[in-house]
């Protein structure tokens, strides 16, 4: 089966909670969102309050709209960052195609997109696709093994610092690249 490709996105994915996503994330709308407008994603299995959204409901996955940049949530900090919007997708795996399809409608096609999901690589190609791991980390995470052969990057985060300067991630009006590997850095660690 052909995936659909979206040069534009850049997702990123981890190996589990703190591993450092949405402070990458975020480093990244900051650094571009006044040359690029950005849209951010947020995908997550977990539901949580949705008081504070605006959202479309199904019963197989929710969409929400993030509207407030003071909270405490990714969504939240993602839209402090400088997204122009940020849309929080709840969705089993099972339902993430729908739920992308509906999600696609909502996005705009002349923004980049900034994506935090391990599972949305599954089902679509982006421009770059990005795992971030921490270094004192546990061995890698079952749901994460299969997205590694297909990783541009695996980037390691010590709890502050990243060993990929963010200047190195090249966005243009419609795709994302980035400049080679460093010398002597390996793509995938081994469990």
């Amino acid at each position: 089966m052909v995936l659909p490709s979206y040069p534009n996105m850049l997702i990123i994915a981890g190996n589990g909670r703190n591993s450092g996503k949405t402070t990458f994330i975020s480093r990244i709308i900051t650094r571009i969102s006044n040359v690029f407008p950005v849209t951010a994603i947020k995908i997550t299995p977990h539901f949580h309050d949705m008081n504070e959204y605006e959202f479309r409901n199904n019963r197989s996955f929710v969409i929400e709209h993030e509207m407030n940049p003071f909270g405490d949530k990714d969504s939240s900090r993602m839209l402090s960052a400088g997204a122009r919007e940020v849309f929080f997708l709840r969705s089993s795996d099972t339902f993430l195609p729908e739920a992308f399809t509906h999600l696609h409608d909502c996005l705009n096609p002349e923004h980049l997109w900034v994506c935090e999901s391990g599972g949305l690589r599954h089902f679509v190609v982006p421009g770059l696709f990005l795992i971030i791991r921490r270094k004192d980390d546990a061995p890698w995470k079952e749901s994460v093994k299969p997205l590694l052969n297909i990783a541009d990057q695996i980037v390691y985060f010590n709890g502050h610092d990243f060993d990929l300067d963010i200047n190195n991630i090249i966005p243009t009006p419609n795709s994302w690249h980035i400049t080679p590997r460093h010398p002597g850095v390996s793509p995938v660690i081994p469990a």
